[in-house]
């Protein structure tokens, strides 16, 4: 069966004013299907934002596509969520008009009557009342701002839903709230989606599938709880690593998170693009680009994803539920 959204050998460049060439992302392939939600994680830099500004076309990719049910995305069909909730709204408007503006494209003829209505029914549908209905966003909250931003990506009644970080500005309890208001959404929908986010225990939380980016390539992709608890790229254990825990003995004795940082993305390394932060490289690394293969259930671009599994099959989150990255 053909998956929702196929995204194929995505690339694309950005040339700097001296004229140097940045590959921001680099060969990425991916499914999604209807009613799924693929996590999409790394450090910053590595291309998350990117890869979700191509999809809504934002970006144009200097190669590969993203179709969706095999043809090319309408704007409608694939919608995003930004990571600022007060920012991405605009102030001088009400937060009826934010929703509304979305369908005054779509649907021009509807009545102002209709129009409210519906809009008064999306809000509803996010956990606000109509009584938000003439307020302007600095009189919100930060969840409560985010929640008109979904509002307003929802009302489009898109396929794909792209979240950028959606929930990383807000506080731990309100997190949550969002997470789970999502993934509601989702169950009655069938909406796939796209979560982008630091936040380790939010992605285990919500995602299906999880994909591990770094400088703008896909290191690992996964099932969720497989992947958490046993990673197979060492890039992907090093993020692991890095999840804070509560008992300062097993902290002690954990191993050590990634060291240094990531290579500027104008100069990458050869081979590898982890190689140099990476205690497992070896010459091959540096001499040939690992292709993303399947490996014990999962697609990870690593040469010695074999060598290293049998040397510490243990590996997994130590950290729990709890921990951002």
């Amino acid at each position: 069966m053909r998956a929702l959204l196929e995204v194929r050998d995505l690339g694309v460049r950005f040339r700097t004013r001296g004229g140097r060439i940045l590959r921001a992302l680099d060969g990425i392939s991916f499914d999604l299907d209807a009613g799924e939600t693929l996590g999409v994680v790394g450090e910053s830099g590595c291309g998350k934002s990117t890869l979700a500004r191509v999809l809504v076309g934002l970006v144009r990719p200097a190669a590969g596509r993203a179709t969706l049910a095999g043809n090319p995305p309408r704007p409608r069909d694939i919608q995003l969520v930004f990571q600022n909730p007060l920012a991405s709204l605009d102030p001088r408007m009400t937060v009826a008009r934010i929703i509304a503006e979305p369908l005054q494209g779509l649907a021009p003829k509807l009545s102002r009557r209709d129009l409210r209505v519906r809009v008064a029914a999306m809000l509803e549908r996010v956990g606000l009342g109509d009584a938000y209905l003439d307020r302007y966003p600095h009189e919100l909250s930060g969840g409560q701002c985010q929640r008109v931003a979904l509002a307003r990506a929802l009302i489009a009644e898109p396929r794909v839903l792209v979240c950028d970080e959606a929930v990383s500005a807000l506080d731990v309890s309100i997190r949550g709230q969002i997470v789970d208001l999502i993934a509601g959404v989702q169950r009655e929908s069938g909406l796939a989606v796209l979560f982008i986010a630091h936040d380790l225990a939010i992605t285990r939380r919500i995602s299906h599938r999880v994909l591990v980016m770094y400088l703008g390539r896909i290191m690992e992709l996964g099932d969720s709880e497989s992947l958490y608890m046993h990673p197979r790229h060492p890039y992907t254990r090093a993020l692991l690593a890095a999840v804070p825990i509560a008992d300062p003995v097993r902290a002690r004795t954990r191993r050590a998170p990634v060291e240094g940082e990531p290579p500027s993305p104008l100069t990458p390394p050869s081979g590898c693009v982890f190689r140099t932060r990476c205690p497992y490289a070896i010459a091959r690394c540096a001499a040939e680009v690992p292709l993303l293969r399947p490996f014990d259930g999962s697609l990870v671009a690593c040469h010695r994803a074999e060598d290293i599994a049998a040397a510490d099959p243990a590996a997994r989150l130590e950290g729990g539920r709890s921990g951002v990255l």
